[in-house]
């Protein structure tokens, strides 16, 4: 016999505690997984910067292969930062519309503080891609507001 059946946890977070702590976690779970998700690219170039690899015909053949896996995990990447604001205002909070109004416009008025903080003392590839980061959760929170109700 289980201890949580899906009728009591649903009840549970239906009812009006579980509201609040759906309202309380939303924003915390969002921010957290973009703030990852914003970080691992930065942190992949430094690293693959500070590499010195010995060229020779393996190397080429194992840069082919990486290349590709790159090509993959970018792509879930991209599909990541798309769906992390479908998931903390669709899944998570209670009004996925209010939700969605409420995370785009904190996410917004803290990545506009830090791009204007940013493009004073940092190269502009790093302003163009965290422009291009900040386009790409807008259209996500964008889905998770038109969402099929």
């Amino acid at each position: 016999m289980h201890l949580v059946s899906s009728e009591t946890t649903s009840a549970f977070w239906g009812g009006p505690l579980g509201r609040i702590i759906r309202w309380l976690v939303f924003i915390p779970v969002g921010l957290l997984l973009v703030g990852i998700l914003q970080a691992l690219p930065p942190f992949a170039v430094m690293w693959a910067h500070s590499y010195r690899p010995e060229f020779s015909f393996l190397t080429i053949i194992l840069a082919i292969i990486v290349v590709s896996i790159l090509g993959t995990v970018g792509w879930f990447w991209l599909l990541g930062v798309w769906a992390t604001p479908m998931l903390s205002c669709r899944i998570i909070a209670p009004h996925p519309q209010v939700a969605a109004v409420i995370f785009g416009t904190l996410f917004c008025l803290h990545q506009g503080a830090f791009l204007l903080g940013l493009l004073s003392r940092a190269r502009w590839g790093l302003a163009i891609y965290h422009f291009i980061f900040c386009a790409i959760v807008v259209v996500g929170v964008v889905s998770a507001y038109k969402g099929d109700d």
